[in-house]
C-alpha cells in the first residue's frame, strides 16, 4: 500500500507538471498567433496601401497623357486654322473670276479639317471618359477586395 501511495504521489506530480507545462505552451502559442495576426495584418495593410497608391499614380499619370494629348491636338487644330486663315487671306487678296473655284475647294478643305479636329475631339474624350471608367472599376475591385480580406480576418 505504500508503494502504491507513493506511486500515486508521483503519478500526480507528473501529471501536475504535464498540465503546468501544457497550459504554458498554450499561452506560448495563443501569443505567437496574436504576432502572426498583427503582422498579416500590417503585411495586408501595408500591400493595399502600396496598391491605392500605385493605382492612384497610373490614374494621375493616364490623365496628364490624355490631358497632354488633348493640348496638342488643339495646338495643332489652331496653328492649322491659323495658316488656312492666312491663306484664305492670301487667296481674297488675289481673288479674280478663275481663282474663285480654288477658294471653294480650300473652304471644302478647311471644312474637312474642321470634321477632323472635330472627331479627334471627340475621340480623345471617349479615351478620357473610358480611362475613368476603368479606374472607377479598377477602385471598386481593389475595395471589394478589401472588404472581402477584411470579411475573411
Amino acid at each position: 500500500a505504500k508503494h502504491l501511495a507513493h506511486h500515486a504521489k508521483k503519478v500526480n506530480q507528473i501529471k501536475a507538471r504535464n498540465e503546468t507545462t501544457l497550459a504554458a505552451a498554450k499561452k506560448k502559442w495563443e501569443v505567437m498567433k496574436g504576432r502572426v495576426a498583427v503582422l498579416n495584418q500590417a503585411r495586408m495593410k501595408a500591400a493595399d496601401e502600396a496598391y491605392q497608391a500605385s493605382l492612384e499614380e497610373a490614374k494621375r499619370a493616364e490623365e496628364v497623357k490624355l490631358k497632354q494629348l488633348e493640348i496638342e491636338w488643339r495646338d495643332n487644330c489652331a496653328a492649322i486654322d491659323e495658316a488656312n486663315i492666312t491663306e484664305k487671306k492670301r487667296y481674297l487678296d488675289a481673288l479674280n473670276e478663275r481663282q474663285w473655284s480654288q477658294l471653294q475647294a480650300l473652304e471644302q478643305a478647311r471644312e474637312r479639317h474642321r470634321t477632323v479636329c472635330d472627331e479627334i475631339e471627340r475621340k480623345n474624350k471617349a479615351l478620357m471618359d473610358q480611362a475613368r471608367q476603368q479606374h472607377a472599376e479598377e477602385v471598386m475591385r481593389v475595395k471589394m477586395n478589401n472588404e472581402l480580406r477584411h470579411n475573411i480576418a
